[in-house]
């Protein structure tokens, strides 16, 4: 995929939030239920299914947040998330894993993320770290 692609609904319940939101994340029903649950609250969503796309749109457009899946790194998870810090440092970051251990963990929180999650992803944990870093 070249290029983000975007979606945008009405919410139900609208939040008043109209910030950007960048998911890089293969796995097409986490993906979708992500961007269904952040477009239903006013989120404007915009999708990746690579690393280097990723920081090719980070360059190219200012996004509120990110959701970074390690699992579509071929650059190795916590690296990528390092380099994600170095090109924008202060965007609140959400990592995703299928990972369980504690190392990989404790190496990704080392870098400041605003949410760590297992896969499948809490949706509803997801949901109040955003809603409230953003807020």
């Amino acid at each position: 995929m070249s290029d983000a692609i975007s979606v945008r609904r009405t919410a139900s319940k609208p939040t008043g939030l109209s910030e950007k939101i960048l998911i890089a994340c293969k796995d097409d029903g986490c993906r979708r239920k992500m961007q269904r649950l952040l477009t239903d609250q006013a989120f404007l969503v915009h999708i990746v299914q690579e690393d280097a796309n990723l920081l090719l749109q980070l360059l190219k457009e200012d996004y509120a947040l990110v959701i970074y899946d390690l699992e579509i790194s071929i650059l190795g998870g916590v690296n990528m998330v390092k380099i994600l810090r170095r090109v924008r440092p202060k965007i609140p970051l959400v990592v995703l894993t299928n990972d369980a251990s504690t190392e990989r963990g404790g190496k990704v929180l080392q870098e400041g993320i605003l949410y760590y999650g297992l896969k499948p992803v809490n949706l509803t944990a997801l949901s109040c770290a955003v809603v409230a870093k953003l807020r």
